[in-house]
């Protein structure tokens, strides 16, 4: 009766078992079982351990640190992390990171925009701008020249180079070489979220 919903619901995904709410209900078919249970205690706290089970596919990391801050930032890490991991699973697609995708994403609105008519030129500009304020934000935080190393990769990606930077060398590099990748999911629904709050600002005709 001490024991919350919580932890009831993971002993049981844990050992296979059902909850029951009168022990003459209590028999071998729904009882689950396990290998091992045994309490351990780590950084001042108890844990029980249960090893063996029929669904035993969660693993535990044990965060410890200095402080609580110290082990909060190590535990938030770890966790933004995995929900990447899990993202990048989840879609089976990643998208090159280093700014190719924004800088790519901008130079074929530019395009369009050439052959589109005066209507739409304006809004190819305006969003093409907006995405290349991402790289453009990234480059100025890192302390260097942002319009030269932007403009630069823009030129690259237009003779179809796949062209990111990097922010440590200051140089224009195809980030899929070093592994720099972007989520794909989140992306999407960024640039999609972009163009569809740039839509609803101009429908308004002033903004306090």
């Amino acid at each position: 009766r001490r024991v919350s919903r919580k932890k009831i619901l993971r002993i049981i995904r844990a050992c296979g078992g059902s909850v029951v709410n009168h022990v003459d209900d209590l028999v071998p078919s729904i009882i689950g079982h396990a290998e091992s249970v045994e309490e351990k205690k780590f950084m001042g706290q108890k844990f029980v351990f249960l090893e063996g089970g029929p669904n035993s596919k969660a693993a535990s990391i044990a965060v410890g640190g200095f402080n609580d801050m110290k082990s909060g930032v190590t535990a938030d890490t770890i966790e933004g992390g995995l929900i990447t991991l899990r993202t990048v699973l989840k879609d089976g697609k990643v998208l090159p990171g280093g700014g190719a995708t924004e800088i790519s994403l901008a130079v074929n609105l530019i395009k369009a925009s050439k052959s589109a008519d005066i209507q739409h030129k304006v809004g190819f500009d305006i969003l093409s701008q907006a995405i290349l304020s991402i790289p453009n934000c990234a480059v100025g935080n890192s302390g260097l020249d942002q319009t030269t190393l932007v403009n630069e990769a823009i030129s690259a990606t237009e003779k179809g180079e796949l062209s990111g930077i990097d922010i440590e060398s200051g140089m224009i590099v195809d980030p899929t070489i070093f592994g720099v990748y972007d989520t794909f999911s989140p992306k999407k629904a960024i640039i999609q979220t972009t163009a569809i709050l740039a839509s609803q600002l101009i429908l308004i005709d002033g903004i306090i």
